[in-house]
């Protein structure tokens, strides 16, 4: 036996076993008369899940070559959970349009959710929309360039139910089993039940006009949205005359914030070349946004969490850190923002630095994680029989945290990777650099979190290209196909960012890690049609 295993061996059996079911049940109803058409739908959804996991272990093997729990002699840890979650639905919809001009639709649901107590988990949310096309009108009818115009809006009121780390049982207080003392069974509270708890809300408006111009070598959309949240879920602590403690382990789950997203949303699709043999399209998507907190607890007016902190009037994506000011040319040390003066610390010009970083105070940076714009771009290419299409996405502005460089620059551990950086560091008195001087034992304040690590998140990435070639008909009369082709294909093929290696796609929120990129994949074949 070799590993921690070793020498008696030990043994670990796992069970994972999701099931989930959906039943849905529709009635339909349309009906045109005259330049009137009517369409109305109604329904019953229902939606179950269910989790199991064990896991048992036991060491000490009894014989070679058996791995099967019986055959060792001690038991390790045996365990198992459930959870299970469901929601209920009804809805109904209707749509309505006079001559396809003018268009109007309405839409009401209530769910209930089993992630709230059973007096606040039903919920009504609805929308209402208009649509109206005026190229139909007849003053528009002899503009032979406009092909499409098209106002459109709409406002509804939806409901979240994704709580993410909050589980499938926010509302209730949960207890920690198996904290026995020796033979005499005990458990602990880990949260604090709240039965008022119940769904976040989005109320969401968005305007937008859609066109197509020179018989459609020319569309688009123009799209503004405001998307408007109530009753965001934060876990607040308890407050000490309520049963609290000051090191605030025990919180409460709670519906007191709010926060907006708005912004424009833009899709042109031009036609380039347009002829018999040759034909090139391009379709460009942009997005820019903007994200603010309108509302937090009283209680608890500033809450951090990693890079970020959330507070009012400012974004859940701005960095919330230590502020790194750069490097002491005469000692070669990392220089930190701080509010109190110490003697660690010096007066440069307007700032206060120190250069041990635990008395750095934490800070809004004035970086965020929000781009300026981001979006995508799709190619299309055709001549003849020939074919090319790809697809680029991109990113422009915003700030990501680079861990995964910052412990490439941990300052000389023996036996470890560094970052090609290192040879940037300051290794003398006036050396100029962002680069700290190497101490492995200062670790600590020389590569610590900061915004040292923070970089320009823009990138452009090559998703996917394909090239094919389409056989001509006469071809292939002699093995009777209707159509052939050959194509080569390639997804994942670069990203292109500020730090090479660097995978900024993975996570919008502005932080980077060492999970594996999407694998390059490339494949060649051929299609045959009969």
């Amino acid at each position: 036996m070799i590993g921690d295993g070793a020498p008696a061996g030990r043994s670990y059996h796992y069970l994972y076993r999701t099931m989930s079911s959906t039943f849905n049940q529709l009635l339909e109803y349309d009906k045109s008369f005259g330049k009137h058409n009517l369409n109305v739908l109604g329904g019953h959804e229902s939606y179950t899940y269910k989790y199991n996991y064990m896991v048992g272990a036991r060491a000490g093997i009894i014989v070679d070559g058996i791995t099967e729990l019986p055959n060792f002699a001690t038991v390790l840890n045996v365990s198992s959970r459930e959870d299970n979650y469901g929601i209920e639905s009804y809805f109904a919809r209707a749509s309505y349009d006079f001559d396809k001009k003018y268009v109007l639709n309405a839409s009401i649901r209530r769910d209930g959710n089993s992630k709230f107590y059973k007096d606040v988990r039903w919920a009504t949310f609805w929308s209402l929309g208009a649509a109206y096309n005026i190229e139909k009108e007849d003053f528009l009818k002899n503009i032979n360039w406009l092909s499409m115009l098209k106002l459109r809006a709409s406002y509804g009121v939806v409901g979240n139910e994704d709580l993410g780390d909050l589980g499938y049982y926010p509302y209730q207080g949960l207890y920690e089993l198996a904290r026995n003392n020796n033979a005499e069974p005990g458990f602990t509270q880990a949260s604090i039940a709240n039965y008022q708890l119940t769904w976040e809300t989005a109320k969401n408006f968005d305007v937008g006009i859609d066109f197509s111009v020179l018989r459609n070598r020319v569309s688009g959309s123009v799209e503004f949205f405001n998307r408007a949240t109530d009753g965001l879920i934060f876990s607040v602590p308890l407050a000490l005359a309520n049963g609290g403690t000051t090191s605030g382990e025990f919180e409460v789950n709670r519906n007191i914030g709010s926060l907006y997203n708005r912004g424009v949303e833009l899709q042109l699709t031009g036609e380039v070349v347009r002829t018999q043999d040759f034909r090139y399209a391009v379709t460009l998507n942009l997005t820019s946004f903007k994200n603010k907190i309108t509302k937090m607890p009283e209680s608890q007016p500033l809450i951090q969490t990693g890079t970020k902190a959330y507070s009012v009037g400012h974004s859940i994506y701005d960095f919330y850190m230590r502020e790194f000011h750069g490097i002491d040319s005469e000692t070669g040390l990392a220089m930190y923002k701080t509010n109190t003066l110490t003697t660690n610390a010096k007066i440069v010009g307007a700032d206060t630095l120190t250069r041990v970083i635990s008395e750095a105070n934490y800070r809004y940076t004035g970086f965020s994680s929000i781009p300026k714009f981001y979006g995508s771009m799709n190619h299309n290419l055709s001549y003849k029989g020939i074919s090319l299409s790809f697809v680029l996405t991109f990113q422009v502005g915003g700030k990501v945290y680079d861990n995964a460089y910052r412990q490439l620059m941990h300052g000389g551990t023996y036996g470890t990777a560094l970052h090609k950086d290192a040879f940037k560091r300051w290794q003398k008195a006036g050396d100029v650099t962002d680069v700290p001087r190497f101490d492995n034992g200062d670790v600590a304040n020389l590569t610590g979190e900061s915004t040292r690590f923070l970089t320009d998140a823009s990138f452009l990435q090559l998703n996917n290209i394909t090239l094919s070639y389409t056989l001509p008909v006469s071809w292939l009369s002699g093995i009777g196909a209707k159509s052939a082709s050959l194509y080569f294909a390639g997804e994942n093929l670069a990203l292109f960012s500020t730090r090479r290696g660097m995978n900024v796609t993975g996570s919008f929120n502005g932080t980077v890690d060492n999970t594996y990129n999407f694998n390059r994949v490339l494949s060649i074949g051929a299609r045959l049609g009969f």
